[in-house]
């Protein structure tokens, strides 16, 4: 796996785009049926997916559309 500590920010939105998107395809779901489930545009999802910028309610409805709520705990565990 590879360190992702130095990446800048937007070197990062680009990599969670490529997960969502890897994720999303290894459901067998395309673009437009995801963007439905998710209440969101295309568009929204295209951006995602592509790194240019989303809001953090369009990445919320995106992981739950591909139940995958438990990758919330991954972007922000419990402190312990």
């Amino acid at each position: 796996m590879v360190d992702i500590a130095f990446n800048t920010p937007l070197e990062l939105q680009v990599i969670l785009g490529e997960q969502m998107q890897s994720l999303r395809l290894s459901k067998n779901l395309d673009q437009r049926s995801t963007a439905e489930k998710a209440g969101i545009s295309e568009k929204a999802l295209r951006n995602l997916e592509a790194g240019r910028g989303a809001t953090v309610e369009t990445l919320l409805r995106v992981l739950k559309a591909l139940d995958s709520l438990d990758g919330i705990k991954m972007l922000a565990p419990e402190a312990t």
